[in-house]
């Protein structure tokens, strides 16, 4: 049998090989962004469901009729097999896109392994979440994110939703604008655990994104991605964590469009890629 044939790095492979941060840079980054979840006091109030709300005080017309502004009178859904919150999509809001990026939240989770979701750095986006509360008030509803490289944890995201009940319409919340990060350090490799949750740590969805690769990575700040008051990030963990998920979509675009023949041009320390789409999405190999 003849032997393998050698696989050579191309030279910017090679480069980003040499930016590689060593486990040491990793582990500081870890400690530095470590927080204590058991530190904060907050407890939440009593759950009380939306019949033990309209019983309180009922014979009180102006608090009846409060309350009934609150919570409107639609028949909330008694189906137990149904549950409370379903996360319906998440989308990617930018102005500069052909169009807004959208994942159906609905179907099978686990697709969501086999496709990168490119975003160009430096670009300004909002995230968009789409949800319906069936039954019961759902009290400090948000999302959290992991960003993992190398299996240590780097950056952790929170967006503060908050609270809501029960209607036939969906509900949409929208973040803040960001900005895409961008730098060398962004290129490499990621995991992304994600997760929608409460006050009462109830899960109602949760998965984890598939490990992204060079060319082709996936910034999954959903993508990971429900959320909603950004966690103050340490010095060097949380932005420069999110300076190095960013910039790897550089990397993706350059090795893209070099397999399309498009020329890429260095302007400063900003890589840009003509013609580019801003937004893309794209099937692993």
């Amino acid at each position: 049998m003849p032997p393998c044939p050698q696989v050579s790095q191309t030279p910017l492979e090679e480069s980003m090989a040499e930016q590689e941060p060593t486990a040491e840079q990793l582990a500081q980054i870890a400690a530095e962004n470590e927080e204590d979840e058991h530190s904060v006091n907050y407890k939440p109030p009593a759950q009380k469901s939306i019949q033990e709300i309209q019983e309180l005080d009922k014979d009180d017309e102006s608090l009846r009729k409060y309350k009934e502004a609150l919570l409107g009178r639609v028949a909330v859904s008694a189906d137990p097999n149904v549950p409370n919150v379903v996360v319906t999509r998440l989308t990617l809001v930018c102005s500069t896109a052909p169009g807004p990026l959208e994942l159906d939240l609905t179907g099978d989770l686990e697709s969501f392994k086999k496709q990168s979701f490119v975003l160009k750095e430096g670009v300004e986006y909002r995230i968009k979440i789409s949800f319906r509360v069936n039954r019961e008030i759902v009290s400090g509803m948000k999302y959290i994110q992991h960003t993992y490289r190398k299996g240590v944890k780097i950056d952790k995201t929170d967006y503060m939703v908050g609270s809501y009940g029960p209607r036939a319409e969906e509900y949409e919340f929208l973040t803040p604008m960001e900005e895409a990060p961008k730098g060398m350090l962004a290129r490499g490799s990621y995991s992304i655990k994600s997760r929608f949750t409460d006050d009462d740590r109830t899960d109602h969805l949760s998965w984890e994104s598939s490990r992204a690769r060079l060319p082709r990575l996936l910034f999954f700040f959903f993508f990971g991605l429900f959320a909603f008051s950004r966690a103050a990030p340490a010095a060097y963990g949380g932005s420069q964590a999110r300076s190095l998920i960013g910039a790897a979509a550089t990397s993706l675009h350059h090795s893209h469009n070099q397999q399309r023949g498009i020329p890429a041009s260095n302007v400063g320390s900003e890589l840009r890629l003509q013609p580019t789409p801003q937004l893309t999405a794209m099937p692993d190999p």
